[in-house]
């Protein structure tokens, strides 16, 4: 895969867009494209600004915290499998909303042990969808590797210690070990309930023994509102 030098700064991000636009184009170029066994090609499409921006001034006392923003993101592929990515499709039919990303998303996305290459590493590895795994991570932990419940649960996708003795997890604030660990528990609770997503989701949350008591979603608040959340994360387009 070969990426341009440098990227050129986009104002209408609406934040510093050179590095970040690098980041998310490396991270997005490992999704599969169908039809392609060749690993995708990437070209960047370029758009120059529609104007120039001319920041408010900010007094040094009293600094002003940005208020995250998003991009939307555009994606064609040729032919030949090559990916283009751009935020300014400029009216060209090719190009296919492909979803919207915020400053802190993408280098979430983007680093070496990105939050989402890995949920689609893990889900390949153990059949379970990645964008499902994305949700129960959001619904979690909301994207925090350290995050520590009052339970006790920890990492990424809350492993109880008990789980994580289980799995053989031995750092659960490790994120790709507390994910390859979640994902593979996960795909053993679809396993014990027939494929049944909301069933796998009850046992995720309050234990597979509360689910067998009550032969379904247990009458618990905080459960029926977790498979709730996690299902319309996992169902709404992004």
């Amino acid at each position: 895969m070969t990426l341009p030098q440098t990227f050129r700064k986009d104002e209408s991000f609406g934040f510093s867009g050179g590095r970040l636009l690098a980041c998310l184009l490396l991270a997005l170029a490992c999704w599969p494209i169908p039809g392609h066994a060749e690993s995708p090609r990437l070209r960047v499409v370029t758009r120059p600004p529609l104007k120039k921006s001319v920041p408010s001034p900010v007094r040094p006392s009293t600094p002003a915290p940005a208020a995250p923003q998003a991009v939307a993101i555009y994606r064609h592929v040729d032919e030949d499998g090559t990916i283009r990515l751009t935020n300014r499709p400029d009216g060209d039919a090719r190009y296919r909303f492909f979803g919207r990303f915020s400053a802190g998303r993408l280098m979430r996305a983007a680093g070496p042990q990105g939050v989402s290459r890995l949920a689609e590493r893990y889900a390949a590895l153990h059949g379970v969808d990645a964008r499902l795994i994305m949700a129960i991570i959001a619904t979690e932990s909301g994207g925090d590797e350290k995050a520590v419940s009052q339970a006790g649960a920890s990492g990424l996708m809350q492993l109880m210690p008990q789980t994580q003795r289980h799995l053989g997890v031995r750092d659960a604030f490790d994120p790709e070990a507390n994910v390859e660990g979640g994902v593979r528990y996960f795909r053993s609770l679809l396993d014990r309930y027939g494929g049944d997503t909301a069933l796998a989701l009850a046992a995720y949350n309050a234990g597979p023994a509360n689910v067998d008591k009550y032969g379904g979603i247990p009458p618990f608040a905080e459960t029926r509102a977790y498979v709730r959340r996690v299902l319309e994360r996992w169902t709404t387009p992004r």
